[in-house]
């Protein structure tokens, strides 16, 4: 089988000596870092590209000739347009004026190759080759052109499309979808008719939202319209879809009733079906806070009512936030900090303003910190490789660079942790540990002893900074008969995925790919299997596979199971993934919940599953006292009973 990248490089060094000459006649010019045809006429830059990504070469018996396929399209951009547009937006238009791809070919000459243009494929490569043929030939509406041909016939129609596209006023008339193009009519001073399409924008936003079932995409894309032209002309249109929770009534649930007084009644129920919730935080003050949209802070009492709705702010020229920021409450200083926003319990807003970066670069600087921790009266922050510290009021006081990309910072060490490296804040490194590939996740015990790398390695590593180092298994793959009899037909996957500590640091438990859960004491580090009920091992999902037999594709069933290896009970489960497990009781117990399944499992510091329990959708615990059950439609807060 011969190379894309032989094929990507003929058509990148025989295509443009052929069709330049042609294109030289209307201005364009060849730019081969880039791979396009361009030129610039009247603020309009005319591009034609060369698509490679699904090249392909073919053999045709009735012309006893070889091809290599590929398409030409052509695109348009409005320069000074784009630039007004960023400017005033403060991002890119994602305007995109093109024409479509025409499929082309070009014969090569068996000078084109030699003996390493070629490799012997495996039978994984050769399968996902064939599928890719198939599926590119199934969407070919016509005849592919030989490139000679191209020119004759479509080439300058091409061009005199992309000449049509050119005039705004003709693009507009002939646009796509009805509310194409209005801030275009703006930027070129067609005032009357930008406004009629704003209007007519917003009726169509406030018919849709009303006729949606579920309407919280539309909703957003209806508040970034309004937030748009609030920008574009300072008008302020009528929003009766604001973006919103609902409060609904409470259905008294009570869950985890494993033991007397342990249970824990639902407080509060709320309906998130217009929001999209990234995170939920419990304060200890009673206050519950909802990061939504990447963007919105809603604050809410203990019993539901709205105290205030803040959008974290972004800095000109900076991105917009991730879907995870730092969100956490500090005790001492009374504050609840939501990535660089500061809100204290007396009202007041702080914003920690990011350093822009000196270097210069074509992409916007990102505006999501890493971690946030507020030590000695001050408040330090890590952003990319740069550790920052502000003053408890929020003002600058220095930052500090670093080579590695910062992570989360040990406060009570001043330590900083870089992937498998442990800096002062100073810079100096302090330790640097030997860590499987890709595991890129890491758990510091709670007395903040020790450390543990995890994450796609079947190893994962634990190191005491000061002492000993061991070797965690969440799969005991070097035991014998074990990948054989639990997992004959995959060969990875075998990492740890989650990782938690007791409150005491006497146990570690946590979960892995493949449904594995599995806990360690600390002391010996002699590792336990955990085993479901029976009943529980019964609710767990099956998992399926297809496989191939001969000429037909059978589909395969996989239950889980116990099974036996030398007197060890091991479970096989294929999927029913944990999520992160919880300790409650000071430690006595632990949580694993299955969200998959929407099972919550609770098991003692014996390793016996003592309790199950079906849930409504994903669990997180806030501490020892309160709990959310999220699913797409609503949040429950939970209470401990007695508290």
């Amino acid at each position: 089988m011969i190379k894309k990248k032989v094929l990507e490089n003929i058509i990148q060094n025989k295509v443009p000596s052929i069709i330049l000459t042609k294109l030289e006649e209307h201005g364009f010019k060849y730019l081969k870092s880039q791979k396009i045809f361009k030129k610039i006429s009247d603020g309009i830059e005319y591009q034609l590209r060369l698509l490679t990504q699904q090249s392909t070469l073919e053999y045709i018996e009735e012309s006893d000739e070889p091809r290599i396929y590929f398409s030409i399209a052509g695109s348009i951009k409005y320069i000074e347009y784009e630039k007004w547009y960023k400017k005033k937006f403060d991002e890119e238009s994602r305007m995109n004026i093109g024409t479509n791809g025409i499929k082309v070919y070009i014969v090569p000459d068996i000078s084109d190759f030699d003996s390493s243009s070629y490799y012997v494929p495996s039978k994984s490569q050769a399968f996902k080759s064939m599928v890719t043929k198939s599926l590119i030939t199934g969407k070919e509406k016509a005849e592919p052109l030989n490139i000679n041909e191209y020119i004759e016939s479509i080439l300058f129609k091409l061009l005199d499309e992309l000449n049509s596209k050119s005039n705004p006023e003709v693009l507009f008339e002939k646009r796509e979808f009805p509310l194409q193009y209005t801030f275009l009519m703006h930027f070129y001073g067609h005032n009357e008719l930008a406004n009629s399409q704003i209007s007519k924008t917003h009726k169509y936003y406030l018919d849709k939202i009303d006729k949606e079932e579920n309407p919280k995409r539309v909703i957003q894309m209806f508040e970034k319209f309004l937030n748009d032209v609030k920008k574009l002309n300072g008008l302020e249109l009528e929003n009766p879809f604001k973006q919103a929770i609902k409060i609904k009534s409470n259905l008294n649930e009570s869950r985890l009733n494993f033991l007397p007084n342990s249970g824990y009644s639902e407080n509060l129920r709320i309906d998130i079906r217009n929001v999209d919730l990234n995170q939920v935080l419990l304060n200890t003050n009673g206050e519950i806070i909802l990061y939504i949209n990447n963007s919105k802070l809603f604050i809410l009492n203990s019993t539901g009512n709205l105290k205030s709705e803040i959008t974290i702010p972004i800095q000109q020229g900076f991105n917009k936030l991730n879907w995870e920021i730092p969100l956490g409450y500090e005790k001492k200083h009374k504050v609840t900090y939501a990535n660089n926003l500061l809100i204290f319990d007396n009202g007041t807003v702080i914003e920690l303003k990011i350093p822009r970066q000196t270097k210069k670069s074509k992409h916007k600087q990102s505006s999501n910190f890493k971690d946030v921790k507020f030590i000695d009266n001050n408040i330090y922050v890590t952003y990319h490789k740069t550790l920052i510290k502000y003053s408890i009021e929020g003002e600058f006081v220095e930052q500090k660079e670093f080579e590695y990309v910062l992570e989360k910072m040990v406060p009570s060490k001043k330590w900083v942790i870089s992937a498998n490296r442990i800096f002062d804040f100073d810079g100096n490194l302090k330790h640097e540990y030997k860590v499987g590939h890709g595991n890129s996740q890491w758990k510091i015990s709670n007395s903040e002893d020790s450390i543990t790398f995890y994450g796609y390695s079947t190893k994962s590593q634990y190191y005491e900074f000061e002492g000993k180092s061991k070797t965690l298994w969440a799969h005991p793959t070097f035991k014998k008969g074990y990948k054989e009899t639990l997992y004959s037909d995959t060969h990875h996957n075998f990492d740890l995925s989650t990782l938690t500590f007791s409150p005491d640091d006497s146990i570690m438990v946590g979960s892995g790919h493949h449904g594995k859960y599995v806990a360690w004491r600390r002391k010996s580090f002699e590792r336990f299997e955990l085993i479901p009920q029976d009943e529980v091992i019964a609710l767990l999902k099956p998992s399926s596979m297809s496989i191939r037999k001969g000429d037909a594709i059978i589909n395969v069933e996989s239950k889980p199971e116990i099974v036996e290896i030398d007197n060890v009970k091991y479970l096989k489960n294929r999927s029913n993934s944990a999520g992160e497990t919880f300790f409650i009781e000071e430690g006595e117990f632990f949580v694993f919940d299955i969200p998959s399944i929407n099972l919550i499992t609770v098991w003692n510091k014996d390793f016996q599953n003592i309790f199950y329990e079906k849930s409504n959708g994903s669990i997180e615990f806030h501490g020892q006292n309160q709990l959310t059950e999220r699913n797409k439609d609503e949040l429950i807060v939970y209470k401990r009973n007695g508290h």
